[in-house]
């Protein structure tokens, strides 16, 4: 779960929630491929990690820098993407840095919900390497743009509306902003989710030492 997610998702949500429900018959479109995204380096071991003092979070590179989303007509972004295959379901989502040396967390409490039955998928790891249940730095530039992957087991083709769901983050970090929530979205077209794919742009990361 990313600590803070400040991109703008009212408008995006709220299309989707007054879109009628999908026939019965609907189904989702597998995807034959999954993303191909960078190595993220490591820069730091999480030596004597200790939750409640982000310096002692490992530190990654930024290696997952993307070009920022466009702004719609209707001044909402468009932060997150699906992708669907028959063996797993990988979701991104863009964040944008607030400091140059900017932390998170991801939980394994995270999970894609059917909007229809109510039925949980619960978040199986990270697909860009980056821990779960732990909290670490990305090395960047503040007001950059970063994307991360989480994997979930796949999607029933008849799940065609989903609520995706990051949990609050407890952890009181004594050395940071007090951050909680994650991302929140509910009854969303997973086809729509889809079609954004192509806001993952990678992008070289503007470093400075």
């Amino acid at each position: 779960m990313r600590i803070k997610n400040i991109f703008l998702l009212g408008c995006l949500i709220a299309a989707s929630c007054t879109t009628p429900k999908a026939i019965s018959n609907d189904k989702i479109k597998y995807d034959k491929t999954l993303p191909v995204i960078p190595k993220v380096s490591v820069i730091k071991d999480p030596a004597n990690y200790n939750k409640e003092d982000k310096y002692t979070f490992p530190i990654y590179g930024n290696e997952t820098a993307v070009a920022p989303p466009v702004v719609n007509r209707n001044g909402s972004l468009n932060p997150v993407a699906i992708w669907c295959t028959k063996e797993c379901t990988v979701v991104a989502s863009l964040t944008q840095l607030q400091w140059d040396m900017h932390y998170f967390q991801r939980t394994s409490g995270d999970y894609i919900e059917d909007a229809e039955t109510g039925k949980r998928y619960y978040v199986k790891g990270t697909y860009d390497g980056l821990p779960m249940d732990m909290s670490y730095n990305i090395k960047g530039v503040s007001g950059e743009w970063i994307c991360s992957f989480d994997i979930y087991p796949p999607l029933p083709e008849k799940c065609t509306r989903i609520n995706i769901i990051e949990q609050d983050v407890t952890d009181n970090v004594k050395n940071g902003a007090a951050w909680g929530g994650g991302l929140r979205i509910h009854n969303v077209q997973v086809s729509l989710l889809q079609r954004n794919q192509n806001i993952v742009k990678f992008q070289k990361t503007r470093i400075i030492e």
